[in-house]
């Protein structure tokens, strides 16, 4: 006899930029006396979602990793802790591309690339917050760009 039922779990959550993001997880236990059992009750966005930033002029990409198919989650993306009393925090993981008027990617030459359609991506990984008011981040960079003009 178990002292536990599993569930599939699926949450929506809003933010100021636009539609609901949607977040799930599968194997979820809970306890026949109330309660999430385990310390790891997380769910994952269920797939990226892009936020236009900036005008339009930029565009950060919350990177999801749940797969709908087989059920298993990518690590490292973003994702939302939770108990009984709802969200605890949010993981932050997201790619932010930067238009070529700001930013300019470089070759290994460190001469600008060609392909206009090429960009500047930076990457958001590991970022906890309690709430989506607290989204202040540091960017990792590729090493090889120039600012508009001093390329």
């Amino acid at each position: 006899k178990t002292d536990f039922a599993v569930l599939t779990v699926f949450c929506k959550i809003l933010i100021p930029q636009g539609d609901p993001i949607f977040f799930g997880a599968e194997d979820i236990q809970l306890s026949y006396r109330g309660g999430i059992l385990g310390t790891n009750a997380k769910l994952v966005l269920l797939g990226d979602y892009p936020i236009s930033i900036n005008g339009g002029n930029m565009m950060i990409t919350l990177k999801g990793g749940f797969d709908m198919k087989t059920g298993n989650i990518a690590p490292d993306m973003t994702s939302a802790k939770f108990s009984c009393g709802g969200i605890q925090s949010l993981n932050i993981a997201a790619d932010v591309s930067f238009p070529r008027s700001l930013l300019v990617p470089l070759d290994e030459q460190f001469k600008p690339l060609a392909d206009e359609s090429k960009k500047v991506v930076g990457e958001i990984r590991g970022r906890e917050i309690q709430s989506w008011d607290e989204l202040i981040v540091g960017i990792n960079l590729p090493s090889k760009f120039a600012l508009r003009g001093v390329e």
